[in-house]
């Protein structure tokens, strides 16, 4: 079958009330976007099949791990048969009064889509976990005790909005790696600036604002809003996940996430208006 633009906008929708569902304890509605028969799977347990046991699963994670919240980015969807294959990378955190906000789990989810009576559905979601249990709910800091952290990543996104090359290129370890979602990891400073120039270069002007920053010994996670307008006119806003690690007061990696596929989309919209 073919995608058309309605199923992947509905698709989109899809992915997002799905966070919001389990996000807001409405496990009714989490259960709702599966198919009658859909199941959820998670790395090395057995999976939990059709709407009433997926309800019964978000009841008992809601009581046993409350405050959690699901980022979802670099969805991906693509026409498989007579339905739809999604993949997509997610960042959980945990955030609870009085006490310092947690790195739940990160992953990626391998999805089977279905066109069903009530709209698109999660025949099938199995999220693979990238972490090792010993690091999931591992404790963050918020900025307020680490300036020096702070500094290094607001000079990092002043640079890079200013394409000040030669500042970043200093902020950068010998050895360092720089990947973005979707994208292979450069080694090393020239491979990283090369990168940078190159995916700014279709830009009239762009700006990446940091909103939030969470910080856990030598890594930050960096809430990012993105602002821009592309060469051609286009006027776009994301919002993106970066992750840095730090050695010895330099980036030794940066991870990126954000949708790649929604901002392709649309900016080729913006480009046939």
């Amino acid at each position: 079958m073919t995608l058309t633009s309605e199923d992947r906008v509905e698709i989109d929708a899809l992915y997002a009330r799905y966070s919001f569902a389990y996000d807001s304890g409405d496990a009714d509605g989490y259960a709702a976007l599966f198919s009658a028969d859909g199941e959820f799977i998670r790395t090395g347990e057995p999976a939990i099949v059709g709407r009433d046991a997926i309800r019964a699963m978000v009841i008992e994670g809601l009581r046993t791990t409350p405050g959690v919240t699901h980022h979802t980015t670099g969805t991906l969807i693509t026409a498989d048969g007579d339905g739809a294959h999604g993949r997509a990378y997610c960042l959980v955190f945990r955030v609870m009064p009085d006490k310092a906000p947690r790195l739940r789990n990160l992953g990626n989810y391998e999805d089977r889509l279905v066109r069903t009576e009530e709209g698109w559905r999660f025949s099938r979601r199995e999220f693979t976990t990238r972490l090792q249990p010993e690091t999931m709910e591992s404790e963050m800091i918020l900025p307020t005790g680490d300036e020096d952290t702070r500094d290094l990543v607001n000079r990092y996104f002043a640079y890079l909005n200013e394409e000040r090359w030669d500042d970043l290129r200093a902020l950068l370890c010998d050895d360092c790696e720089v990947r973005a979602v979707g994208a292979r990891a450069r080694s090393g400073p020239d491979e990283a600036i090369g990168y940078f120039q190159r995916a700014f270069a279709g830009w009239r002007t762009h700006i990446d604002l940091p909103e939030h920053l969470i910080i856990s010994g030598d890594r930050v996670v960096a809430e990012v809003r993105f602002d821009g307008i592309s060469i051609a006119g286009v006027e776009l806003s994301f919002n993106a996940v970066d992750i840095f690690t730090f050695r010895d007061g330099r980036i030794a990696r940066l991870t990126s996430w954000y949708d790649g596929e929604r901002v392709k989309r649309q900016l080729a919209a913006g480009q046939s208006d």
